[in-house]
């Protein structure tokens, strides 16, 4: 056969039934869902994302509430997670449309509240953070969250210094600065920065806890992204230095 390529991808999705399965189904999705619920054309953007190969996202949104639909690996049903200001706040597998259908309309059309959420449609698991987004407070909750995690990820029994950075994440958090500062990890190593998202950028300012040997090296890159002020061979503990550094880092801006 001759012709374009875009020519060419369109005999072969006409033809073929098993071409772009995916995008198929997820398209199919998007128009029973706007079918059951027409507001939805008025109050959100549908699109359908193509990221690679057969894996397609649909996505609707409208304003800082979203909800992305995709086929997870070889699932017969889709995942559906929600978000708020792009922080993904419940998800679920969706395998009754109608009921998808329903939860979109309360959440993108009505922009129904997590606690309503929870009344409305019990089987649903929202998380806690969604409340630090109800009562206005989200980057509380998400740096919060980040500790959580760091926490959990500390407990591991294949790491040998577990006892001492639990003990000192729970001395961090004890003087507050779960409610100020976001935790992630690098290896071993802990990470907190004042970074609204996972995911620090080479240019914000954070302190680095390095555990080794039943001490640490602190990194603190605050004036100078580029260059580091070293605490080297600390107690793994919450000393005078480590507190004026991350009261210097909590005093820079949420970015």
């Amino acid at each position: 056969m001759t012709g374009s390529k875009d020519a060419r991808s369109h005999f072969l999705h006409d033809r073929f039934r098993f071409v772009d399965q995916t995008k198929r189904a997820l398209s199919g999705i998007g128009d029973t869902v706007i079918a059951r619920v027409p507001q939805l054309r008025q109050s959100a953007t549908c699109e359908l994302q193509h990221a690679i190969a057969d894996i397609y996202y649909l996505w609707f949104r409208t304003g800082d509430r979203s909800c992305q639909i995709s086929y997870h690996r070889n699932n017969e049903f889709t995942d559906a997670a929600f978000h708020w200001d792009e922080c993904e706040l419940f998800s679920f597998r969706a395998d009754d449309n109608e009921q998808l259908a329903d939860v979109l309309k309360r959440w993108l059309c009505d922009r129904a509240m997590p606690s309503t959420m929870r009344t409305e449609f019990p089987w649903l698991s929202i998380g806690d953070l969604a409340d630090y987004y109800e009562k206005g407070d989200p980057v509380e909750g998400e740096f919060i969250k980040s500790w959580d995690w760091m926490q959990q990820f500390y407990e591991d029994d294949s790491f040998p210094m577990k006892e001492a950075v639990l003990t000192l994440i729970a001395q961090l958090r004890n003087a507050g600065y779960d409610r100020k500062l976001r935790a992630g990890q690098s290896l071993w190593s802990l990470i907190v920065s004042r970074s609204r998202r996972h995911g620090l950028r080479a240019d914000q300012p954070c302190v680095h806890f390095w555990f080794r040997e039943g001490v640490m090296d602190v990194r603190v890159f605050v004036r100078d992204r580029h260059e580091a002020e070293e605490i080297r061979g600390a107690t793994i503990a919450l000393s005078a230095p480590v507190e004026a550094a991350l009261r210097q880092l909590a005093a820079q801006p949420v970015d």
